[in-house]
């Protein structure tokens, strides 16, 4: 990274001598995503809403997934969040197109998930391939699906104003970021609340769903 007198600070990511991005930094680029499948350690990186870049555990790049503009299969109308199952599928959010589309970990097309009417802003995946997805649909919600892209549950109680992200844990709980600046902890059955944590909305978790 580095800066000058006229120019913000600027951001590099290379991976084994490729150069991924080179731009601002991620807090003023809000097209630049940097994403981690919890399951398997592969990493997404998003650059500037024309290409993910699949690197696995070791940094090598294994697969790319090209996000170009339409409503076709692998056609985006504004790309969202990004996340991964144990399968290393890959999840990305068609904001303006109400679905989701998965792509397998070298990027090859697989299927939609369509949300209905929902502006989806978050995404998480459980160990037995089930996608959970928060957004805006007559409020903030956030609905389970399986996979075979069936709705099999709405949990319109858990909360509003999601904004520091989603993540589920081994035993399908659901964590979440919120504007309030607190992460809650949820369960993935029936929503109960299990922990809360006041004065951070990021969150982040490992294998073990720690």
């Amino acid at each position: 990274e580095g800066k000058d007198g006229a120019h913000a600070w600027t951001r590099v990511w290379v991976s084994k001598g490729r150069v991924l991005y080179c731009g601002e930094s991620m807090v003023s680029d809000a097209n630049a995503v940097i994403k981690t499948n919890q399951w398997t350690g592969e990493r997404y990186y998003c650059l500037n809403n024309s290409m993910v870049v699949i690197l696995d555990s070791q940094g090598d790049i294994v697969g790319e997934i090209p996000l170009p503009s339409g409503s076709g299969p692998g056609q985006f109308n504004l790309r969202g969040d990004i996340c991964g199952d144990r399968d290393g599928n890959v999840y990305i959010v068609d904001f303006y197109n109400h679905r989701i589309q998965i792509f397998n970990r070298t990027g090859a097309f697989q299927r939609i998930v369509s949300v209905g009417g929902m502006y989806s802003f978050w995404l998480g995946a459980d160990e037995e391939g089930n996608i959970y997805v928060s957004g805006q649909d007559g409020g903030m919600q956030l609905d389970k699906y399986n996979r075979d892209g069936e709705k099999i549950r709405r949990f319109s109680d858990i909360g509003y104003d999601y904004e520091g992200g989603m993540l589920i844990s081994k035993d399908g709980s659901i964590m979440c970021g919120l504007r309030n600046g607190n992460i809650t902890w949820r369960s993935g059955e029936n929503g109960t609340l299990i922990y809360q944590n006041s004065g951070q909305k990021l969150v982040n978790i490992d294998k073990e769903g720690r």
